[in-house]
């Protein structure tokens, strides 16, 4: 559970904000009108008592709150709970694929989890799969300026490596990233090192690509992406924020009427707060 606190130090800041001028217009009242005596408790507790009732009713708020927009120049994020696949239909989305753009599901050795939001794409547009994987191999771009090696040693799978980070555009406005590398379990991993390095690779793809349409995404990283230099407890909301954090530090500019949104499943709200991510809007990680 990652929801606000009762006593988190942002609300507390605004509930001093909101204190502080309630206090302050109450004393500049009382320059010019006094209260007769038998009737300053009676106004002491009402005030006390409607504060009181602010304060929970910002807290209530807080916690239930199921969207957030932040700003950063003229650029605008929403994140947002929903279903990356109910997103608009002029909206580009974007699916995770690991380092090699593997297309095939399989148990023994798994090269893409059923489960995940790759995997359902897939299985969504089994019917594609010989498309997709003529536009990855065809793609100019990705084959050149993304292309890393080819690796003969990989026994199941493709054989071409590409850059984390690297952006092919498939169809339906729905567009593949190079998300996870596979070790030699085709287990996906990462180093946070790598991770931040991905993000910032996978956003100046995104400047190329997104043609003024906004751009939805995941939250890399929260399924079944294993963190492998002491960060394996990177929790989901501290992933995100990364996200959020390396898309500012870009410089890029989404600017209206596109704009970038962070869908997170709806059966996942509880492992995030929205409410503290206005901190990066001001002031970074």
């Amino acid at each position: 559970m990652n929801k606000v606190s009762f006593f988190d130090k942002r609300l507390l800041k605004k509930f001093w904000q909101v204190f502080s001028g309630v206090g302050g217009t109450i004393s500049f009242i009382l320059l010019f009108w006094d209260i007769p005596k038998k009737y300053k408790i009676v106004a002491l507790l009402i005030t006390v008592i409607i504060l009181i009732i602010y304060y929970v009713n910002v807290w209530r708020i807080a916690n239930q709150q199921k969207k957030i927009t932040l700003h950063f120049g003229e650029s605008s994020v929403d994140i947002y709970f929903g279903d990356i696949f109910q997103s608009e239909d002029e909206d580009l989305k974007i699916i995770t694929f690991n380092e090699y753009f593997d297309t095939e599901i399989r148990d023994n050795p798994q090269l893409i989890s059923p489960t995940t939001i790759n995997g359902k794409f897939i299985k969504k547009n089994k019917n594609k799969i010989s498309l997709f994987n003529e536009i990855i191999d065809n793609d100019e771009h990705l084959n050149s300026e993304m292309l890393i090696r080819t690796n003969h040693n990989r026994k199941y799978g493709k054989k071409k490596q590409y850059r984390l980070g690297s952006l092919v555009h498939l169809s339906d406005n729905y567009l593949a990233v190079a998300g996870s590398k596979f070790d030699k379990k085709n287990n996906a991993n990462i180093t946070m090192r790598e991770y931040i390095g991905f993000l910032l690779t996978f956003w100046g793809e995104v400047d190329r690509l997104y043609n003024n349409q906004s751009v939805v995404i995941p939250v890399f990283g929260s399924g079944i992406l294993r963190f492998t230099d002491g960060y394996a407890n990177a929790s989901a909301q501290e992933l995100l924020e990364i996200i959020i954090w390396t898309f500012k530090i870009s410089r890029i500019k989404i600017a209206y009427p596109s704009r970038i949104k962070i869908v997170v499943f709806e059966n996942k709200s509880d492992m995030y707060n929205l409410y503290k991510l206005k901190e990066i809007e001001k002031d970074g990680l």
